[in-house]
């Protein structure tokens, strides 16, 4: 089966309906103000395992009179054995929303002007005439799903026209992902700040963040940068509070940690280190700090140790240093193996010749995909070294997240991820949105199909800083590139468990999944080019769902589900 469009129409042929239906894979940006060209269809196929998610588009075009109150719903898909039954309420269904970009001189667009990207909480749209509408759809399989095929229908519904069905195809595979993968991901800011929300500390924005906590891990990029990050830049911080007799209270953070660990978070900031505006002395960085960071740090660690956390800490270091702050990350690194030496250090760099330089002075590196192969970082990967890697403005070269960028770009960075052996993945900020709310005329929402939003996050670059978007009612909204991170993360874990089992067999089956292991040129290369081609990328991830139920359970993982 074909995890992306195709089949036959279903149900009434297109030139009895009002509009045309298209379905198309999460990999493909649709225009609004041009012509829709693909086929004509009304059946799509998908394939997940459980606890996934995976989507795809209906596509609603070739309306020639306004369509008012354009609505989709979702009926329970069945097995064709009837042994199990997706629920309607593990189908997702969202309009996708268009923002504004503007021209770009650091990297190449292929237009300027309105770009699908977030997916909109709305119930029902108005789709005018010449326009194009894409709704996009998710399907997600709970633990505890039976294998097989299963269909149902979707009912695509407008004032003054009959219903019109769309036929959806599943296939679950029998296996599980795990809720607490094996790929380490992180957002390293973002979340609910006060100032946009109105909101002081309380319940009200504890209920705020847990909410952002979920939405976050259910997309596998956790907030392990921010959420339990207790000392920041030269003193402690929230989620820590002063304690009686100068103790320190860590409920806060055994309260939030707990959540965010039972719902999939794999690693964690513990600390950050402040980067100097201007050239400092060792001394001088240190002065006034050292006595307080070791006695607040070593509370922390032995609390982390307690609950069995430690061990998925870091201690972020000067974030991109440059070189006059070098020698400072060599004694941050010195002054926390002082207070435990189980406490790992993680080093941004976006200086290549920087991972050389402080090679001895970190646990895990951390470098641009784009500069991966300048630097020292492969050589540091291939001594054993804890190597993740990260996108941002800077270099624009693909993969990368830019609004205009192909969605494949952002699935694809999970397989590169195996590809080159990099074992993470971190992100700036996924809420950086004050400069597009300036054109949203005081708003701090979005709620249509056209937003004023400007996607232009800052200088030249269209969606750097921000994979969300804020909704009605301080809801979030997911866009078309964090669902297709996320694809290319989950992804990853197919080829995390086939390696599982295939290290615990033998046998023709075993051999073919090590071979499906080393991924071909053809998909990705270890100098970074990958494959446009959606087709290709689905095709392969059948072959190793199918190759990792041929190997049989080899007890990998226990999927915790999704709540």
């Amino acid at each position: 089966m074909q995890p992306v469009a195709g089949g036959q129409p279903a149900l009434a042929a297109q030139g009895n309906a009002p509009f045309q239906v298209g379905i198309e894979p999460p990999t493909t940006k649709i225009r609004r103000d041009v012509p829709y060209s693909g086929p004509a269809c009304r059946e799509a196929s998908l394939e997940l395992a459980r606890n996934e998610y995976e989507g795809f588009q209906v596509i609603v075009s070739g309306v020639e009179h306004d369509l008012k109150n354009l609505r989709v719903t979702a009926g329970d898909l069945r097995s064709a054995a009837g042994s199990g039954v997706l629920a309607a309420k593990n189908v997702a269904i969202h309009f996708v929303g268009f923002v504004h970009t503007k021209p770009v001189e650091k990297y190449i667009a292929p237009w300027t002007g309105l770009w699908p990207d977030p997916l909109l909480g709305l119930q029902s749209v108005d789709l005018p005439a010449g326009k194009v509408q894409p709704i996009w759809v998710t399907l997600y399989a709970p633990a505890g799903t039976p294998a097989g095929i299963y269909a149902g229908e979707l009912t695509i519904i407008a004032d003054g026209i009959p219903p019109q069905a769309v036929v959806v195809r599943a296939r679950v595979f029998d296996f599980d992902l795990p809720r607490r993968g094996a790929f380490a991901a992180m957002a390293i800011d973002g979340g609910p700040h006060e100032g946009f929300y109105g909101l002081s500390d309380g319940p009200e924005l504890d209920s705020l963040r847990q909410e952002w906590d979920e939405f976050l891990c259910n997309h596998r990029l956790p907030p392990g940068g921010y959420a339990l990050r207790c000392w920041q830049g030269n003193k402690p911080c929230y989620p820590a509070k002063p304690g009686p007799n100068g103790a320190w209270d860590f409920s806060a953070v055994e309260k939030r940690g707990q959540f965010l660990f039972d719902h999939g978070m794999n690693t964690f900031v513990m600390a950050t280190f402040d980067k100097p505006k201007q050239p400092i002395s060792v001394e001088d960085y240190w002065k006034g700090r050292r006595d307080e960071f070791g006695k607040f740090m070593t509370a922390y660690a032995d609390f982390l140790r307690s609950k069995g956390w430690l061990k998925d800490a870091v201690v972020y270091n000067i974030d991109e240093a440059p070189k006059r702050t070098w020698a400072i990350c060599q004694e941050n690194y010195r002054q926390t193996k002082a207070i435990s030496p189980d406490i790992s250090v993680f080093q941004c760099l976006n200086e290549p010749q920087g991972v050389a330089a402080l090679h001895g002075f970190f646990d895990v590196i951390d470098v641009n995909i784009g500069q991966f192969n300048q630097g020292a970082a492969p050589r540091h990967l291939a001594q054993g070294g804890r190597t993740w890697w990260c996108v941002c403005c800077w270099p624009s070269g693909h993969p990368n997240l830019f609004v205009e960028y192909p969605a494949i770009d952002a699935r694809m960075i999970g397989w590169l991820s195996w590809k080159v052996g990099a074992q993470g993945f971190e992100y700036w900020d996924v809420s950086s949105w004050h400069n597009c709310l300036k054109t949203m005329g005081g708003k701090k929402f979005i709620d249509e199909v056209e937003s004023p939003w400007s996607a232009n996050s800052f200088g030249d670059y269209n969606g750097d800083g921000y994979l969300l978007y804020p909704g009605p009612n301080r809801t979030l909204l997911s866009s078309i590139r964090l669902e297709a991170l996320r694809d290319g993360f989950e992804d990853y874990e197919y080829l995390a468990i086939l390696r599982a089992r295939a290290a615990q067999k033998t046998g023709p089956a075993a051999e073919e999944a090590r071979r499906l292991l080393n991924l071909p040129d053809s998909l990705c290369r270890k100098d970074l080019t990958l494959t446009d081609r959606p087709k290709e990328l689905f095709d392969y991830r059948h072959r190793v769902a199918e190759a990792i139920e041929k190997l049989g359970s080899a007890g990998e993982h226990k999927s915790m589900g999704a709540p």
